[in-house]
């Protein structure tokens, strides 16, 4: 005999699974249909560990298996934590800083600039019902009748992540455009300098500050201007002094090679993306001139887009044929 409560769960849970794909037949959308077929596998976790319990129970009640008891115990435990999950499921470490979404891999939370550290996690955005559909009013029930939590949020990227695939779509366009001999310089809290390439063909080089979204220069990059600042910053990291001082061997040597760069000729840009904090889709490439000596920054710094085109800082075009100062330098 199995306890009345597993019994009338079991039931409860399999009545659920049967009414989700009945109305995943209604679902109009891939996303939604995603969410139906999510929720029924979750029911199926449930229903198949439920299952568990009752055999358990049943060898307990037989005696037939000494230790059954102490694994009924275990899984008892362990339902009593089961949850499902729609869409995304996160994970922190606040030991470490880190985290990790749908068990990826783990992520590095801490930024940095000249203001300081910050330890910056992803959110969790719950679904609304209108996003939910029909489902939500039956995850709801599921909810109630059976003690079982049914999580639908989506995490929101972080802020370093946005900034990382700012950095990583920048450094593929200079790469597809020639800047195939690149350096990497950055600490795990991504301070360094972000993108810096050489054209082997013609031996042109280009050192760039990337920002996403609404970032702007941080008050030494503003001020300094590239080519101060990156100097700067590549000295701090050949001489492992500051936070630098627990450079790499290939870090250190990487920033040397880079200062010899900085003797060519380089140019240096400010370049800017749009990241979508939802799906992570990287576009709306604009740039603008960061060549400048400390305090002779101009007061307007015109963008451009890829195609030499005048934007303004949002990337929106100011005017067909408006190219003051030509096509961005490649």
């Amino acid at each position: 005999m199995t306890s009345d409560h597993n019994l009338m769960l079991y039931t409860k849970l399999a009545g659920f699974r049967l009414v989700v794909v009945a109305n995943r037949f209604g679902g109009d959308t891939d996303f939604s249909r995603e969410l139906h077929d999510r929720l029924i596998e979750g029911l199926d976790a449930a229903i198949a560990r439920i299952h568990l319990m009752m055999a358990l129970e049943r060898r307990v009640q037989t005696g037939e298996d000494e230790v059954a008891e102490y694994q009924l115990q275990g899984e008892t435990e362990i339902f009593g934590r089961f949850t499902i999950n729609l869409l995304d499921d996160l994970e922190i470490d606040d030991d470490t800083h880190e985290y990790r979404i749908n068990g990826g891999n783990w992520i590095n939370a801490l930024t940095a600039d000249d203001g300081g550290v910050e330890v910056k996690f992803p959110a969790l955005v719950r679904l609304t019902d209108d996003e939910l559909g029909t489902l939500a009013s039956i995850i709801q029930d599921i909810t109630l009748e059976t003690d079982i939590p049914v999580h639908a949020v989506r995490a929101i990227f972080s802020y370093k992540e946005m900034s990382d695939k700012a950095e990583e779509q920048a450094r593929k366009k200079f790469s597809d455009e020639g800047y195939s001999q690149q350096l990497v310089i950055q600490n795990p809290q991504g301070n360094g300098v972000d993108l810096i390439g050489r054209d082997p063909t013609t031996n042109k080089i280009i050192f760039g500050e990337v920002k996403s979204n609404g970032a702007i220069l941080s008050e030494d990059q503003s001020y300094m201007g590239g080519p101060a600042y990156v100097r700067d910053r590549l000295d701090r990291v050949a001489s492992q002094s500051g936070e630098w001082k627990n450079a790499t061997p290939a870090q250190v040597a990487d920033a040397r090679k880079a200062l010899r760069w900085l003797d060519e000729s380089p140019d240096f840009k400010e370049i800017k993306y749009d990241v979508d904090a939802d799906t992570g889709a990287v576009t709306n490439y604009r740039e603008r001139d960061w060549d400048y000596a400390p305090g002779e920054r101009e007061a307007r710094v015109k963008w451009y887009d890829g195609g030499g085109g005048q934007v303004t800082s949002k990337g929106k075009p100011i005017g067909r044929g408006s190219r003051s100062r030509g096509p961005p330098k490649k």
